[in-house]
C-alpha cells in the first residue's frame, strides 16, 4: 500500500510540473520583451479562445458549484446555460474510449482543457459528430494513445491538444502527418515528416493547421494553403526563417497566438474572413514591411506586431473593436497609421496598455479628422 501511494504521489508531482511547463510554452513567457518591467506587464490573458479551465482530475469530481456525471469512465458536466454537455475528465480503465454523442439528453459539444491529460492507459478515442471544440492540452501526453477519430463538424482545436502523444498514428500525405476520420483523413495537419524540405502543399480537405506544424522549418520557402483551412494554429510557422511570402485563403477565421512569430515574411494580407489576430501572432517579424487588414478583423491581440521594425504603414479597418497591449510595441519604422472609420469609432476601440509604445506615429488619420497619440 505504501509503495502504491508513493508511486501515485510521484505521478501527481510529475503531472503538476508538466502542467506548469506546458503553460509556460503555451503562453509564450520566454523572452517576449527586453526588460524585466515590460515582461512583467505583458501577461497572456487569452489564447485563441481557449480560456475555459478543464478538470481532467478525478479529485475534482465533487465540485462545489458544478455537478459532474460519469458514463463508462468519461466525466461530463452540463454547460452553464444548460444547453449542452462538456467532457471534463476521465476515471475509467483506459483502452478504447468512446465519448457519447448526448448526455442527459443534451448534445456533447465540448472537450475541456486537460480532460484526458497524461492518460497513458487510453489506446484510442472516438469523438462524436456532436463535438465542435477541443480545448488546449485535452489529450496532452497520452502516451498509450494510438488512434484518434475527429468529427467533421469540429470548429476549434486548442493548442497542444494532442502534443507529445508519442505513439499516435497519423495519415501521411505529401510529407505532412494528419489526423481525421474515415471520411476525411486529412482534417487536421499535425506535424511534418521532415523539417528540411523547402516546399509543402496542404491537402485540399484540411481545416486546421495545428500547434507548431512548421516550427523551425528553417529551409521552408513556400507553403500552399487551400481554401477551406479555418485556423492557423499557435506557433504554426514559428521561426520559419526562409519563408518570404504566404497567401492566406478567405476561409481562415483565426490566426492563433505566435502563429508567425520570428518569420521572415515581408508582406501579409489578412483576409476579411479573419476575426481574430492572436497574441504575438506576427511578433519579431523584422522583415515585415506591409500588412493589409481587411474588413472583418475584430481584435488585434496583445503584442501582435511587436518588434516588426520594418513595418512602415498599417491601415486598421473600422471592424476592429479591440487592440491589445503592446500590439505595435517597438515598430520603430511605423510612421503612418490610418483608421477606416470616424474619430468617434476610433475612440470607442478598447486599447490595451502601451499599445503604441515605441512607434514614431503621432496621430491616427481617420475619416473626417485625426486623433493625436502619445
Amino acid at each position: 500500500m505504501k509503495e502504491w501511494f508513493m508511486n501515485l504521489w510521484k505521478k501527481q508531482i510529475i503531472r503538476y510540473i508538466a502542467v506548469a511547463l506546458a503553460s509556460a510554452v503555451a503562453f509564450g513567457l520566454g523572452g517576449f520583451f527586453i526588460g524585466k518591467s515590460v515582461k512583467n506587464n505583458l501577461s497572456v490573458d487569452n489564447v485563441a479562445n481557449n480560456s475555459s479551465g478543464g478538470a481532467g482530475d478525478s479529485g475534482l469530481l465533487n465540485g462545489e458549484n458544478n455537478q459532474k456525471y460519469s458514463s463508462e469512465g468519461v466525466m461530463y458536466e452540463v454547460s452553464g446555460d444548460g444547453t449542452y454537455a462538456e467532457v471534463v475528465g476521465y476515471t475509467g480503465n483506459g483502452g478504447a474510449v468512446t465519448i457519447e454523442e448526448t448526455y442527459n439528453n443534451l448534445p456533447v459539444k465540448h472537450i475541456r482543457q486537460n480532460a484526458f491529460y497524461m492518460l497513458d492507459s487510453m489506446t484510442s478515442i472516438l469523438i462524436p459528430d456532436s463535438v465542435t471544440s477541443i480545448d488546449m492540452c485535452a489529450f496532452y501526453c497520452c502516451s498509450g494513445l494510438t488512434e484518434i477519430i475527429l468529427p467533421n463538424g469540429i470548429t476549434s482545436i486548442g493548442m497542444q491538444a494532442f502534443s507529445t502523444c508519442a505513439n499516435l498514428k497519423y495519415n501521411e500525405y505529401n510529407n505532412i502527418n494528419y489526423l481525421g476520420n474515415e471520411e476525411n483523413p486529412y482534417l487536421a495537419a499535425a506535424s511534418v515528416v521532415s523539417k528540411d524540405l523547402t516546399f509543402f502543399e496542404i491537402h485540399n480537405d484540411t481545416k486546421f493547421l495545428l500547434y507548431e506544424l512548421f516550427l523551425r522549418c528553417f529551409k521552408l520557402t513556400e507553403v500552399v494553403i487551400p481554401d477551406g483551412v479555418i485556423s492557423i494554429g499557435c506557433r504554426a510557422f514559428h521561426k520559419c526563417h526562409s519563408l518570404k511570402q504566404l497567401i492566406l485563403p478567405d476561409s481562415v477565421v483565426i490566426i492563433d497566438a505566435e502563429a508567425f512569430e520570428d518569420c521572415t515574411i515581408a508582406e501579409i494580407i489578412i483576409p476579411s474572413s479573419v476575426t481574430s489576430i492572436g497574441i504575438k501572432a506576427f511578433s519579431r517579424c523584422i522583415h515585415l514591411e506591409k500588412v493589409v487588414l481587411s474588413d472583418g478583423v475584430e481584435s488585434i491581440g496583445r503584442g501582435a506586431f511587436y518588434g516588426c521594425e520594418s513595418l512602415t504603414e498599417i491601415i486598421i479597418p473600422n471592424s476592429v473593436t479591440s487592440i491589445g497591449g503592446y500590439a505595435f510595441y517597438d515598430c520603430s519604422s511605423l510612421t503612418s497609421l490610418m483608421f477606416r472609420g470616424t474619430v468617434e469609432e476610433w475612440n470607442a476601440i478598447k486599447k490595451g496598455e502601451h499599445w503604441n509604445i515605441g512607434i514614431p506615429v503621432t496621430e491616427i488619420v481617420c475619416i473626417g479628422g485625426s486623433v493625436s497619440v502619445q
